[in-house]
């Protein structure tokens, strides 16, 4: 590539920059804590698969290490077992042959994270729109009209009680 093509590709600003290092750095945080990799009893395959994930952006918490850590031994699993990855995980995707392409695994896992996602937004928004859902909003509001409420009371009986102190 030449220094006119590199100039030419978008670079990252300083809070992008950030962020892409706070995302790698969780995943070498994983990496250098021996203890939960002997604990968990990671191998070699498992965290090149999870070097894949990382550089995908979706590695921000341990949890998140560990989730998708799971993901991959279910499926690795399904592989051992001779069924296609990701054929049971996402309808109408499978890969042809049992393989051990971490690219497939790592996007199985990602689409299969964002299709469950989807599933749970949509039900959240059944739930708004039915009469329990509503009335939990209700209340909801109205809970947090009283914590405000009574934040606001304690504020004013401490600048009551300061204010009548004798100097």
């Amino acid at each position: 590539m030449t220094d006119s093509e590199d100039s030419l590709k978008p670079q990252p600003s300083g809070s992008e920059a950030e962020a892409q290092a706070a995302k790698g750095s969780v995943f070498e945080e994983f990496c250098a804590d021996a203890e939960s990799i002997e604990s968990l009893g990671v191998t070699a395959q498992e965290l090149q698969a999870l070097s894949r994930a990382s550089l995908l952006g979706i590695l921000e918490s341990k949890e998140d290490v560990t989730f998708v850590l799971r993901q991959i031994r279910e499926s690795m699993k399904r592989e051992a077992q001779g069924s296609p990855l990701g054929s049971d995980v996402i309808a109408g995707v499978g890969v042809d042959a049992p393989t051990r392409d971490f690219g497939k695994i790592t996007e199985t896992i990602r689409s299969a994270a964002l299709a469950k996602l989807d599933e749970l937004d949509l039900k959240a928004a059944r739930r708004r729109k039915s009469v329990a859902g509503r009335i939990e909003l209700a209340v909801e509001v109205v809970m947090t009209m009283l914590s405000r409420v009574q934040s606001l009371v304690v504020q004013m009986a401490r600048r009551r009680s300061v204010s009548s102190r004798p100097v």
